[in-house]
């Protein structure tokens, strides 16, 4: 199966109406995101799920230990964990992700690693974290010769993640608000 280009400028009129799209918002400034809170994590999710995208979700928030983190990875991209551990192994699974070998269909839009909770990661073992994202978003790059489109996004207060793939982490792009109830919040609300 033959993909197509997500974004495609040699049609003006389709390339203006594909910019319109949420998922434009995110690729054009990068690959990895974070999000304060699991509404707005959740809300981007549902968003890119609309538009074809083939999302992963991790909770981090139980986990104990960075190796919790790579069972919960090899259970969502279906492989086995086995395959090893550590930050080579995980930069080779996220290779294997952007040629499509698991945790990605050809058929859909894009991929999407969502892992709320990763304050978790960011406390268990920082350097963990910078350097998985940091794999994340050079594969992404990858990923976009083969036209596919790959992002992580990830649940999180931490603002020092540092550059991944060469671009800082900021936080992503949000187009739903959370609901302001009344005061009092009663029943009927």
């Amino acid at each position: 199966m033959a993909r197509n280009a997500v974004f495609d400028p040699t049609d003006t009129d389709l390339f203006n109406q594909q910019r319109q799209r949420f998922d434009w918002s995110l690729l054009k400034n990068g690959n990895v995101f974070r999000y304060d809170t699991r509404f707005h994590l959740d809300s981007t999710c549902t968003r890119l799920v609309d538009l074809g995208y083939l999302v992963h979700r991790i909770d981090g928030d139980g986990w104990t230990s960075i190796e919790d983190m790579y069972d919960a990875y090899a259970q969502a991209m279906s492989y086995d964990p086995g395959y090893g551990r550590g930050p080579d192994a995980f930069d080779d699974c996220h290779s294997e992700v952007a040629d499509f070998t698991f945790g990605s269909d050809p058929s859909s839009t894009g991929t999407v690693l969502a892992v709320a909770g990763f304050d978790t990661v960011v406390q268990l073992d920082h350097h963990i974290a910078q350097v998985t994202l940091d794999s994340f978003a050079r594969k992404a790059r990858l990923a976009c010769l083969y036209g596919h489109p790959m992002l992580c996004l990830v649940e999180t207060t931490a603002t020092d993640l540092g550059p991944v793939g060469g671009i800082d982490v900021y936080r992503g792009s949000l187009w739903d608000s959370e609901v302001d109830p009344p005061e009092p919040f009663g029943e009927a609300d």
